[in-house]
């Protein structure tokens, strides 16, 4: 059956399609008479308002757009970030702290007796890598460890930019024996850099991700990773986004989770060195 039209609507009823548009977006100014007729028409035609048209006359885009990273730009208000920038306190954001993360996994590391922690982070122009190399700046400064700058890596969040870093620190006079990533795909790679080195992950080297990537389960060892909580994110983040559209002020929708430390298989205790 063809839908049904604004158009022939008003035909029916003698009405101008204006007057038809106004009485079934509930105008103030159409008589209830008339806005019952149209109602009436159309519930009996099965009319179905052309949603792109709608939007247009109301000039309410009932839609949500959801950008992806990028090197530089901004975003214009009213928006809900995830993640967060150096100064977030006048927007909305939701972001998981990977900063205490990062500590956290230094301060593990240094239990199982590491103290060559590498770290290889994602771009700088991101804002939580350097969120993240400051906690683990911190991790070692409260440990009495010194930092060196030998041991950081910033590169692509790839499995293969996460190898070529690897190579670069497995090529030190003096490496480390453990080694923080900024993101699994990264780890994955780190792994395959320490197999084409002759080396063992976890027993050699150990390696701990950060994302809680599925396939974190099926590496050559399982990969010890840090898991974010995307499962409710979603929905959160769209939560949100509608209540501040409703009016909320964004300064009130700021949340920030924690990450589960998932131990599998590729960290484990400093190498005893002959």
């Amino acid at each position: 059956m063809k839908p049904v039209s604004l158009k022939f609507l008003a035909k029916e009823l003698g009405l101008s399609q204006g007057t038809v548009s106004r009485a079934l977006n509930d105008f103030p100014v159409i008589s209830d008479a008339t806005r019952q007729s149209v109602l009436l028409a159309a519930e009996k035609y099965r009319y179905k308002a052309n949603q792109a048209a709608r939007r247009l006359a109301t000039g309410v885009a009932e839609a949500v757009g959801h950008l992806m990273p990028s090197k530089t730009g901004s975003i214009a208000e009213p928006f809900i970030v995830h993640g967060r920038a150096g100064n977030s306190d006048n927007y909305a954001w939701y972001d998981v702290d990977s900063e205490c993360t990062f500590f956290t996994l230094v301060e593990h590391l240094v239990c199982l007796g590491h103290s060559r922690i590498g770290f290889i982070g994602a771009p700088p122009y991101f804002n939580s890598s350097q969120m993240r190399l400051d906690r683990y700046k911190d991790g070692l400064a409260k440990n009495g460890i010194t930092f060196d700058n030998s041991l950081v890596e910033f590169v692509e969040m790839s499995d293969g930019a996460g190898e070529r870093a690897a190579i670069c620190l497995l090529g030190l006079n003096n490496p480390p024996t453990r080694i923080l990533r900024a993101t699994d795909t990264q780890a994955i790679g780190v792994l395959a850099a320490i197999r084409s080195n002759g080396l063992v992950p976890c027993r050699d080297i150990s390696v701990i991700g950060y994302d809680g990537l599925a396939i974190g389960k099926h590496t050559n060892p399982p990969l010890t990773t840090m898991v974010q909580p995307l499962t409710n994110a979603g929905r959160q983040i769209g939560d949100m986004l509608l209540a501040i559209i409703d009016g909320g002020d964004p300064k009130d929708f700021q949340k920030l989770q924690s990450a589960e430390f998932v131990r599998r298989m590729s960290d484990g205790p400093r190498p005893i060195l002959n």
